[in-house]
């Protein structure tokens, strides 16, 4: 069974992998230990979710990434989690990514740390295959005490509402510019290549490959919550423009688009108000093509696309609702590994600021323990580990507050004004930090 643990936990659990035979009984936990009242269609998703990753096998998630607590009387399963293995890009560097997913616990045995001994497994598992971070979504609070913090927006939207007059379907109307067809594998290197052009408009991105672009066209059944249609957007002379992916929002008359990008040299102002009307058409059918469960009075369509994205600046009139973002919890196992990771980056945010060539030390405390950069004539040249002692620090960032700035989220002022324990002690380092951990938006479309 793969176990990673041979000591009980508990008087009588043990944690183990998962094998191909917990199929059919993991599909049935999860909807159990996730079911919401309140949501009952997205629950019911998850047995077919399970089923897939089990026989669809995902490119970043194989049966084994499955941590599982059962009995040892009977070997029923009472807790689950999933790692799946990561790399993205942050400002164009690959930073490897352990993201854990489905923590859940069966009703009867909840409160009694079994979820707290998964986490730390897989925080292990992680950390052993080189993710230098960890992320996580869900529970508001529940993750900081195992030592993540809100410091990464993944998730934004802009709704559209269905307009009082439908617009003719731009698929048949006459001199329409572009039209819409399936992604088919042939469309594989384009996918590629307009997902990397997006991404370097974001300080954080998951890259897509052609593997995890097949596995989007068909890796997952029609059933599957995760399942998207996806779109290229091309001329009537069959030359691509752009792509996007939408699903129905489960139990809601709302269609979501995941992700819109378009190529040079098209334009936003241009392809953006023409697709709004394509969506709302498209909304507008009676039936949805391979989708039974659309529901019969469309409301409209939210572009669920991060905090900042073209679109939103193209047809603002038009994108009317707002959402409140998604944040996920952030865990960074060792901050001076990661500062060093990230330091050709840091140190390029320096020219054309006042810290432009700058030689020293900047000390930042965490209060227990701290790091310690060194500059010369501008480059980073060490990133230390560093205590505080008698000698005062130069900044300070109680707790994992130091996080929301170094992934983008906030920045040193909004981060001083809600910790007063959170403070620049000079200008000089005011200005170093203003200029090494900016606030930058990032776009994660993540590859459950």
């Amino acid at each position: 069974m793969s176990e990673l643990s041979h000591t009980p936990i508990d008087d009588g659990f043990r944690l183990r992998r998962a094998t191909a035979a917990d199929q059919a009984a993991l599909a049935r936990f999860q909807v159990a230990a996730h079911w919401r009242a309140d949501a009952p269609e997205a629950s019911a998703y998850l047995a077919t979710y399970t089923h897939d990753l089990f026989t669809r096998p995902h490119p970043l998630l194989g049966v084994a990434d499955f941590l599982l607590l059962t009995t040892t009387a009977d070997d029923e399963i009472v807790a689950s989690a999933q790692l799946f293995r990561q790399t993205w890009h942050y400002a164009g560097i690959p930073l490897p990514v352990g993201q854990i997913e489905m923590v859940g616990t069966a009703a009867p045995y909840r409160r009694r740390g079994l979820a707290r001994r998964l986490i730390h497994e897989a925080h292990q598992i992680s950390t052993a295959q080189g993710d230098l971070v960890q992320v996580i979504g869900g529970n508001p609070n529940f993750y900081r005490q195992f030592g993540y913090e809100y410091a990464l927006c993944v998730g934004d939207g802009r709704g559209s509402y269905c307009p009082a007059v439908s617009p003719n379907p731009p698929s048949t109307a006459d001199l329409t510019p572009f039209r819409v067809r399936p992604a088919t594998t042939a469309d594989l290197p384009f996918l590629v290549r307009a997902d990397a052009e997006a991404g370097r408009r974001n300080l954080l991105h998951c890259p897509r490959d052609g593997t995890l672009w097949r596995y989007e066209l068909s890796g997952r059944s029609e059933e599957n919550r995760f399942h998207y249609q996806v779109r290229v957007i091309e001329t009537a002379t069959s030359e691509a423009v752009g792509y996007f992916a939408y699903r129905w929002s489960a139990g809601e008359p709302w269609l979501v688009l995941v992700t819109y990008e378009i190529v040079a040299p098209y334009a936003w102002l241009t392809v953006t108000p023409w697709l709004l009307d394509y969506l709302h058409s498209l909304g507008q059918q009676s039936t949805a093509p391979g989708k039974s469960d659309q529901p019969a009075d469309y409301g409209g369509c939210w572009l669920w696309l991060g905090t900042e994205h073209p679109a939103y600046h193209a047809s603002p009139s038009r994108l009317t609702r707002s959402a409140q973002p998604t944040v996920f919890y952030v865990r960074v196992p060792d901050i001076a590994a990661l500062l060093r990771h990230l330091a050709p980056v840091l140190e390029q945010r320096l020219p054309g600021t006042v810290a432009a060539n700058y030689s020293g030390a900047l000390t930042i405390s965490f209060y227990h323990d701290g790091v310690c950069l060194r500059f010369v004539a501008g480059r980073i040249t060490e990133v230390l580990s560093w205590q505080p002692a008698d000698q005062a620090a130069d900044a300070a960032f109680p707790g994992l507050t130091l996080l929301p700035l170094l992934f983008g989220y906030r920045t040193l002022a909004q981060q001083e004004a809600a910790y007063p324990d959170c403070y620049a002690a000079s200008d000089q380092a005011r200005a170093l930090l203003t200029a090494l951990f900016p606030a930058r938006p990032s776009r994660i479309w993540t590859p459950y």
